[in-house]
């Protein structure tokens, strides 16, 4: 009979769990929790950064293509020799786009974005501001190649992945006056 209390006894010491096995649980779960909040935040900024990116490209490309139409489009091109000041006191340069009798365009660079205004007999009828947030600066330049015209636009952009601070630059180039080449070429005219 005592061998029977003995083992009831045993039975009932063992009816919970330790404080050390109950330290080890919180120890396991606190660490997963840890790895997936750290796990969440990573997430996250790859997100935030790939749509920050994706804007950036589509601002790029829409200002692109509306560039290349204007200079394909203009029959004149120059770039302010002396640039207005842009805002915060810093000079801006710009260029002007001639697409017609009292019809033109000029595009400003602004600190990370370009500002394009469009203008019929003086007065405004466009307005629009594309956004490069990786630009560190922005030009315009006219370059003549083979007895053709080419208004370039140039974007420096910052490096995020090294700390050096280096850039990359881009360029946009269009040959000024493409439809008027065109138009002449299909009246039969040589091309100018």
């Amino acid at each position: 009979m005592i061998i029977q209390g003995e083992h009831a006894r045993a039975k009932t010491r063992r009816r919970g769990i330790t404080i050390i096995e109950m330290m080890v649980l919180i120890t396991a779960v606190a660490t997963a929790l840890g790895l997936c909040a750290v796990t969440i935040q990573v997430l996250l900024r790859l997100k935030t950064d790939g749509q920050s990116r994706l804007t950036a490209q589509v601002g790029l490309e829409r200002l692109a293509r509306q560039l290349r139409g204007d200079a394909h489009a203009a029959a004149d091109a120059q770039v302010d020799a002396e640039p207005p000041p842009a805002r915060g006191g810093r000079a801006a340069a710009g260029l002007r786009l001639s697409l017609g009798p009292k019809h033109g365009v000029v595009y400003e660079a602004r600190k990370s974005a370009v500002l394009r205004v469009e203008s019929h007999d003086g007065s405004v009828t466009r307005r629009e501001l594309y956004s490069l947030p990786a630009a560190r600066e922005i030009n315009f330049e006219i370059r003549p190649d083979a007895g053709r015209r080419f208004v370039t636009l140039v974007v420096k952009k910052h490096e995020s992945s090294s700390d050096t601070g280096s850039a990359r630059s881009l360029e946009l180039v269009a040959l000024l006056g493409k439809r008027q080449v065109e138009a002449a070429g299909t009246r039969g005219g040589p091309p100018r």
